[in-house]
């Protein structure tokens, strides 16, 4: 903490800002350094991050790549740091950090593409953590591809919307009572996998109960291989087979 008091007080100086800044990228990506931070020293690294961005939207002179190069990693930081802290105590830094970011944006119109997408990214990771873009699960592979050696499932129909600054896409899915909902958003995708409850097993005059999703499901629950996994592979083969068997 009182070494991030005197990087406070340097911090307007251009020459060594890039230091500072780099310094504080490693510190953040190093656990036991920060064990011992409260409050009010998270608040103190997102203010040396923030004070960059707002010297760097009043200066006149032309942007170099020593500049770019501060002001993105000034972005870095605020994303590691703010994970760093407890999931319980971020939305206390989120007014402060908005705070900052608007009066780097000061005198424009709108907010510049960067700021725009720090606000996505808070808003994304405030209550939750979850990454940018989803995985290919082994459920999404069972139920885009219900046969082994078919073509992945077309889709019967979808439609977009904008809500607020997102894009949201839901897709009914040739498999009988399957959706997959995507939302697009500045700071990533987020991609969902959802079964109808009120899609019966099977249609009037049909035999073919749906066989498939429930192992898929219950294997699910203990996935932890990726798609290059020996294992994955078997898991997968087996209800892919089990399902193309009852299916001749």
């Amino acid at each position: 903490p009182q070494i991030l008091i005197k990087l406070s007080q340097i911090m307007t100086n251009a020459t060594i800002a890039v230091h500072i800044i780099d310094f504080l990228a490693i510190v953040g990506s190093l656990p036991p350094l920060y064990a011992n931070f409260v409050e009010k020293d998270f608040k103190m690294v997102f203010g040396v991050a923030l004070k960059y961005l707002q010297l760097h939207s009043v200066s006149n002179a032309a942007p170099t790549v020593l500049s770019r190069h501060v002001r993105l990693m000034s972005y870095y930081i605020v994303y590691v740091w703010f994970l760093a802290v407890r999931l319980a105590d971020r939305p206390r830094h989120v007014k402060y950090i908005t705070r900052q970011l608007l009066l780097a944006n000061e005198g424009r119109e709108t907010v510049d593409e960067p700021t725009e997408v720090c606000f996505d990214w808070l808003a994304r990771y405030t209550y939750a953590s979850a990454d940018p873009r989803p995985t290919q699960s082994m459920l999404s592979e069972i139920v885009m591809n219900p046969i082994m050696r078919v073509p992945p499932s077309d889709v019967v129909t979808e439609k977009t919307w904008v809500v607020g600054n997102a894009l949201v896409t839901i897709k009914a899915l040739t498999k009988v009572g399957w959706v997959e909902v995507v939302a697009r958003r500045p700071s990533g995708k987020t991609q969902f996998l959802a079964r109808v409850e009120n899609v019966p097993m099977t249609g009037p005059g049909e035999v073919d109960p749906d066989m498939v999703s429930l192992p898929a499901l219950l294997a699910m629950d203990r996935e932890s291989d990726s798609q290059d996994s020996e294992l994955y592979q078997v898991r997968i083969s087996r209800i892919l087979g089990w399902f193309a068997a009852d299916d001749s």
